[in-house]
């Protein structure tokens, strides 16, 4: 049906239209099948669901046929295919951190009476788990792998029942970036006394980490201008967008502690920046997550 943003016809009079429409006034509504502009397409949000969608969907087409075939199993029971389930965790995923973890060539190998081995590969690293037991979505055992980006690792299920039916699924929770290391603190120009102590932490788009341990400096200048500051760098932080910088301690002028700087380079000159806000207490730097479909093997 063709969207119009304009009145087809006008229903002010009520009668007969061609002697054969009825129609009348409904509501104080005098237009027909009038189409609304929507307010706000482009909104941040939107067009980070939209770009989330896309990648999920791009991600969900790189799927061999037996990862496809898994997510069917996951689906089973559900009013929804394989398709919309991966779409629905992985566009919450992707609308919240840098990336979804993508578990793909999982196959099973080895299968004994008491075991198997399970090899995948994912496209990003960390941790994750391997649930398994003999219904599907409902596991009563687990091991944990280490995911190598775009390698193939394998894993054993040992202590397995003899002609037996067994799922399993692989879960990756949340990994988060890790905090800068190896801040350093010169003190340029004039040399005194004055102690001063800094903290830095690493930003993804959904939260900070926790600080890096405290650096200080005890022959600072007692007040810090654009002749005599304390020079700050640390090490980049893979998959970080942002750095935010922390004067945690001073004896001086200025006298104030707290955040002085948000930034993406990785190096900062405190000239006397103004302070404010609390340190992170817990690292909510979210990066990647991801699971798998429901996969099944019968032991010998």
């Amino acid at each position: 049906m063709a969207k119009v943003t304009g009145p087809l016809f006008s229903l002010d009079a009520s009668g007969k239209f061609a002697d054969s429409l009825v129609f009348a006034k409904w509501k104080g509504i005098n237009t027909v099948r009038q189409y609304a502009h929507p307010t706000n397409a482009n909104t941040a949000k939107q067009q980070a669901v939209r770009k989330a969608f896309t990648a999920a969907s791009a991600l969900y087409q790189s799927l061999l046929g037996t990862d496809k075939d898994a997510w069917k199993v996951r689906a089973s029971g559900q009013p929804m295919s394989g398709y919309n389930v991966f779409m629905g965790i992985a566009v919450q995923i992707l609308t919240q951190m840098r990336a979804f973890t993508l578990l793909n060539n999982v196959a099973i190998d080895n299968i004994t009476s008491s075991s198997a081995q399970i090899k995948l590969t994912a496209n990003e690293d960390g941790q994750a788990t391997i649930y398994y037991g003999t219904t599907a979505g409902s596991y009563t055992n687990s091991i944990d792998v280490d995911l190598v980006q775009d390698s193939e690792i394998s894993a054993a299920l040992n202590d397995l029942e003899s002609a037996t039916n067994y799922y399993f699924r692989i879960v990756q929770n949340a990994i988060v970036l890790a905090a800068p290391e190896n801040l350093a603190v010169t003190v340029k120009r004039t040399a005194r006394t004055t102690l001063y102590g800094y903290k830095v932490t690493a930003l993804s788009s959904a939260g900070d980490t926790l600080p890096c341990a405290e650096v200080t400096v005890n022959d600072g200048n007692e007040l810090l201008d654009e002749t005599n500051y304390n020079s700050l760098s640390w090490d980049p932080v893979e998959n970080a967008i942002q750095y935010a910088v922390y004067r945690s301690s001073s004896d001086s002028d200025p006298a104030t502690t707290g955040k002085i700087a948000l930034i993406t380079e990785t190096g900062l000159n405190d000239t006397g920046l103004a302070a404010e806000g609390d340190e992170p207490g817990a690292n909510t730097a979210l990066d990647h997550q991801g699971e798998s479909g429901d996969y099944s093997f019968v032991t010998l």
